[in-house]
């Protein structure tokens, strides 16, 4: 038993993340309960290829729900706000639901859907980040404490994602 806990204290914080890739063929990436997702990065064509990687998140996890479908070559956003009540797009980082999963669909995965739980945290508006990312690029990791809000789609396919994300205050 001792050793289990040396072995807790010595691992970095990254070492209890995990990580999950898919495309339009693989099914639905979710994080197991009591995680969020902490990361977001795209390789391939048009960002065809989407990797999250979870990390531990503080409170019990509650109701889980998937948002709309945010179509590719539109200009939408899925927003984990409260997907229970259909606040998917255009009204912005509310409420306590985090990002959870990931869904994706078309020929470069040109559709996402993000699945949104509910947490014991309230999103902080002042204290959101959006920053754009493709394959072009290195994808974003989040500080602690902050949780991604929402997910935007512009471009061709869906190439390039806002991701939106932001600090948290504990209920």
């Amino acid at each position: 038993m001792r050793w289990l806990l040396f072995i807790l204290l010595v691992l970095p914080a990254s070492a209890l993340a995990q990580s999950f890739t898919l495309s339009e063929e693989d099914p639905p990436a979710a994080c197991p309960q009591g995680r969020a997702v902490a990361s977001f990065q795209c390789s391939g064509d048009f960002c065809d290829s989407i990797t999250i990687t979870c990390r531990p998140i503080e409170g019990r996890a509650g109701a889980s729900s998937w948002t709309d479908w945010v179509e590719a070559d539109g200009q939408d956003t899925a927003w984990c706000s409260d997907p229970a009540f259909g606040i998917t797009s255009g009204d912005g980082p509310i409420g306590d639901f985090v990002m959870t999963g990931i869904a994706c669909r078309g020929g470069n995965c040109d559709d996402i859907s993000l699945q949104c739980t509910r947490y014991p945290v309230q999103i902080d508006r002042a204290n959101c980040i959006t920053t754009r990312h493709s394959e072009e690029n290195r994808g974003v990791g989040l500080p602690p404490g902050y949780v991604i809000a929402g997910i935007r789609c512009s471009g061709r396919h869906c190439d390039d994602k806002d991701i939106t994300y932001c600090g948290t205050n504990p209920l």
